[in-house]
């Protein structure tokens, strides 16, 4: 009985140190029964108290860890949106303030001055950014947006088509008259299109065919918000907020930095020899007059793109098909057919579809 009554008189010793969770799987009885030697009965408690001691170092006492806990997600995101926008409304302060001490030198009248805050960048790696037509060029191109908004609506008031908006006109316009001529054009000088239906062909838009007319930004992009600061007079800065999008055209950045150091003067070569060929020619030179025309963006960093559908048949109307077509806007010959060229068409006859251009 005295080797019962030491073992069960050290297992009380140490229910302060070894934790309920130890007790449990109670390795203490387990060497009672089986073993009563003390060197291996304090080695099994030594490890238990170890492993214990580690566990609670982890979690802590109630198993929350406390060093080295991770904030949320959340948390992380509200706090890089908030240190962005504390650090933007601080440049735009002080650009502000700059800008209206110079705005207050200057002795000019109705000067401009802005400050652009990036939001958001548009890489074009995997797709390219869209805009919506028209509205989309006054980002890209705000003279173009004028020209072209001034013809909707001059257009649509010389038809007397007060049903349809002036977009809604110009796109049917654009697509039964341009746009036809230009498929037309293609499918007529196609030697399987002329074998199947012959010539002359029957195109038209019928309401099932789809029309869509986008403005795509070429080079990646930053899209922002835009400050405007403009002075009307010395006591007077109106200031106007809206959405911006810059292009980034890596080759007009790289233009613009090595033309400073001369490496730029390649290109004016040509010109200035022709002019001096011409001269000592002989020839007798009239002088022109240069004519208004439309100024464009010169880095031509968009693309005004469309794609849509046509009903085919022959000219008994026996034989129908479908015509899918994409195209662009040439900006170099809007005098030529609206400067409507197609890059793509596909026929569909009879459930089997043809490549045609």
């Amino acid at each position: 009985m005295k080797p019962r009554l030491i073992i069960d008189a050290q297992s009380i010793m140490l229910k302060g140190i070894v934790s309920p969770a130890t007790s449990i799987h109670s390795p203490i009885r387990y060497l009672a029964r089986t073993s009563s030697h003390p060197r291996q009965f304090d080695k099994a408690n030594y490890d238990a108290l170890v492993k214990n001691a580690i566990h609670m170092s982890r979690n802590g006492v109630n198993g929350i860890a406390p060093i080295g806990k991770r904030l949320p997600f959340r948390t992380i995101v509200i706090l890089v949106a908030t240190s962005s926008s504390l650090s933007m409304l601080l440049y735009a302060t002080i650009q502000y303030w700059r800008i209206k001490e110079e705005l207050n030198q200057s002795k000019e009248s109705n000067i401009q001055r802005s400050i652009f805050l990036p939001l958001w960048l548009n890489s074009s790696i995997l797709w390219k950014k869209t805009l919506n037509y028209p509205k989309g060029l006054r980002y890209v191109d705000m003279a173009y947006y004028n020209y072209i908004t001034t013809e909707m609506m001059q257009s649509n008031t010389n038809a007397g088509d007060g049903k349809k908006s002036d977009i809604d006109h110009y796109c049917h316009e654009l697509q039964e008259h341009n746009i036809n001529y230009a498929v037309l054009e293609k499918l007529s000088s196609n030697n399987e299109v002329r074998a199947i239906y012959g010539l002359p062909l029957s195109l038209h838009a019928n309401s099932n065919c789809k029309f869509n007319i986008w403005v795509e930004l070429v080079h990646p992009s930053v899209s922002g918000m835009q400050i405007d600061i403009v002075q009307e007079n010395k006591s007077h800065h109106q200031v106007n907020f809206q959405w911006a999008i810059k292009s980034i055209n890596w080759n007009s950045i790289k233009d613009d930095t090595l033309s400073p150091i001369g490496l730029g003067m390649a290109r004016i070569g040509s010109n200035a020899e022709t002019k001096i060929h011409e001269k000592s020619s002989g020839k007798v030179h009239e002088a022109h007059q240069s004519k208004e025309k439309i100024v464009l963006n010169p880095n031509r960093d968009y693309a005004i793109r469309f794609q849509g559908e046509f009903a085919i048949s022959d000219k008994s109307a026996e034989k129908q098909g479908k015509i899918k077509y994409i195209g662009a806007i040439d900006f170099d010959h809007l005098l030529i057919n609206r400067g409507v060229i197609i890059t793509d068409i596909e026929l569909v006859h009879n459930g089997t579809s043809y490549k045609i251009v």
